[in-house]
């Protein structure tokens, strides 16, 4: 076994909404991703965890936003339409099933 240094894989990311696999976890998948601009909105056949390491994001739901901060995360239930919008770099890990697929939703 390996301890994972998440500042290393962090140092590691350059470009928005390109995770990296940090592990997996029976039927989940954890990313570490760089949060910065505007996601498209979305949804997902599954539950999806975000958990903010470093920074701030909004995560846009229909007709509201929540505001996360250095370690505060959120649950996003399956079949809720959102999108990550971050002013500024942050890095979240990201918790979801590996059978999650990804609906857009056009806007």
């Amino acid at each position: 076994m390996e301890k994972i240094k998440l500042s290393q894989l962090a140092s590691k990311l350059t470009k928005p909404y390109t995770p990296i696999e940090v592990c997996n976890i029976d039927d989940y998948h954890c990313y570490l991703s760089l949060l910065q601009g505007e996601y498209p909105f979305h949804k997902h056949d599954g539950d999806e965890f975000f958990l903010v390491i470093e920074g701030e994001t909004e995560i846009d739901l229909e007709g509201e936003s929540i505001t996360l901060g250095k370690h505060e995360g959120l649950l996003v239930p399956k079949g809720v339409v959102h999108r990550p919008n971050s002013k500024r770099r942050t890095i979240a890990l990201i918790f979801e099933s590996k059978a999650l697929a990804s609906h857009w939703v056009e806007g």
